[in-house]
């Protein structure tokens, strides 16, 4: 016995004018905008319709682009390690963010802790159980590090 197949309709996306427009031949694509190259083609137009005016609406009410955040944001490249960023990655999904929002609080909880001269803490903190801190860890800690001084005895 022959099993039947039942094709099941699909709906058809509805084509755009401008695709309507970019698939007609190109004679008459000249005759449907003909009319635009005389001069002074925008004083024969009339007020929009009611479905035009809406979209009209909604069009200007929208922002140019993004909101800007603070001073605006500056596209940055960063290297980082692969388990690092992968971890960063599953943390922004957890609690449904950004990787940018994610790496964003990290820099200004550090920002914060400089500020108030914890930072300090931490870099001593890295260079004391450095397998408690990655890579990354250490290299951020030593930037905050005052310099090395000798451990034999001299004046201060």
């Amino acid at each position: 016995m022959q099993s039947k197949t039942r094709k099941v309709p699909t709906k058809r996306k509805a084509a755009s004018p401008v695709a309507d427009f970019n698939a007609l031949p190109d004679a008459e694509k000249e005759r449907q905008t003909a009319e635009f190259d005389r001069p002074f083609v925008a004083d024969t137009f009339g007020p929009l319709p009611p479905a035009q005016r809406k979209l009209w609406r909604k069009a200007k009410r929208r922002g140019p682009g993004r909101p800007k955040k603070g001073e605006g944001v500056k596209t940055i490249a960063l290297s980082v390690e692969r388990g690092l960023l992968r971890r960063t990655d599953a943390l922004a999904k957890r609690r449904k963010t950004t990787r940018a929002e994610i790496v964003a609080m990290g820099l200004e909880a550090l920002l914060s802790q400089d500020a108030s001269g914890a930072a300090k803490g931490y870099a001593a903190g890295a260079a004391s159980d450095r397998s408690a801190y990655s890579t990354t860890d250490r290299r951020v800690a030593r930037v905050g590090r005052p310099k090395a001084q000798s451990t034999g005895a001299s004046s201060a």
